[in-house]
């Protein structure tokens, strides 16, 4: 109960757009976490299903190839899905952030400019809006960079598994 609120002061002490900044967030982490469930704990089965109705004989070499090609196509748009989505999420967080940086700033001038002094705890909170925003955006998109890397190159990987397989079955073909 206590990080819950820990939690919520944080985002409070941020502004307004931290509960945006929040939403994004959670909403990638959402899509990063279904793409990770289906790279590792469904696609092993959906690649032995491609394997298998891969062509293996055909009227002629350019036919396999030809089937080939779309096999492989149908596996790099089934892993691909949503990461176009994943990627601009991505770059709407740091957006995000210096958005609420540039409130927060406008707040802090405008208190100054009506003759606050600096040290009045409303500049402060302003700044702390500013950074917090930030540092919210600027983190998530790093969290999200750095897992959006990892499942590329997990997805990389499983493709080009697949191709070496699918090779192997027109090789064996004839």
């Amino acid at each position: 109960m206590l990080e819950l609120s820990a939690l919520l002061s944080f985002i409070q002490r941020g502004g307004p757009l931290m509960w945006p900044l929040c939403g994004l967030l959670f909403w990638l982490n959402a899509l990063l976490l279904e793409r990770c469930w289906y790279v590792l704990c469904v696609w092993p089965a959906r690649q032995q299903a491609y394997l298998k109705l891969a062509p293996r004989q055909g009227d002629s070499l350019s036919w396999v190839r030809r089937q080939r090609a779309v096999c492989l196509g149908g596996a790099t748009h089934e892993l691909q899905q949503g990461l176009r989505l994943v990627r601009n999420l991505i770059k709407l967080c740091p957006m995000l952030g210096l958005l609420g940086t540039v409130c927060g700033m406008l707040q802090v001038f405008d208190a100054l400019a009506l003759g606050v002094p600096p040290s009045d705890p409303g500049v402060g909170n302003a700044i702390a809006s500013a950074c917090l925003t930030t540092l919210m955006g600027m983190g998530s998109a790093l969290l999200g960079w750095v897992l959006h890397g990892r499942l590329q190159r997990r997805i990389t990987h499983h493709l080009q598994q697949l191709q070496d397989g699918l090779a192997c079955e027109v090789t064996d073909a004839n």
